[in-house]
């Protein structure tokens, strides 16, 4: 899994912490130490697909990294859904095709 982080700010950012964010009050720290790719100054993240959740449902991630242009800490959110044989399609909104 690719992940790209804004070109602006990623020759200053130093990756040191993911957390799985289950609920407002549940997280889990993830050993990415193995599972991760990120060359310095570079805005792209390679990681192995083993180190997210891949049951059906909704995820999201807390990026934290070290920024060095503002002695200061970045956080960067990733999230997706993974989706079951038959989802519920009332919960999911669709687009639609706009002429313009």
């Amino acid at each position: 899994m690719w992940l790209e982080l804004p070109h602006e700010l990623a020759k200053y950012l130093s990756l040191y912490e993911i957390t799985e964010i289950k609920s407002n009050i549940d997280s889990k720290e993830l050993d990415f130490k193995e599972k991760l790719k990120h060359e310095h100054r570079r805005p792209w993240i390679c990681a192995e697909s083993i180190l997210f959740n891949t049951d059906a449902g909704y995820h999201m991630y807390k990026f934290s990294f070290w920024d060095s242009k503002i002695n200061d800490i970045v956080l960067l959110y990733f999230s997706y859904r993974i989706q079951t044989d038959n989802p519920n399609k009332s919960s999911y909104v669709y687009m639609k095709r706009r002429n313009i």
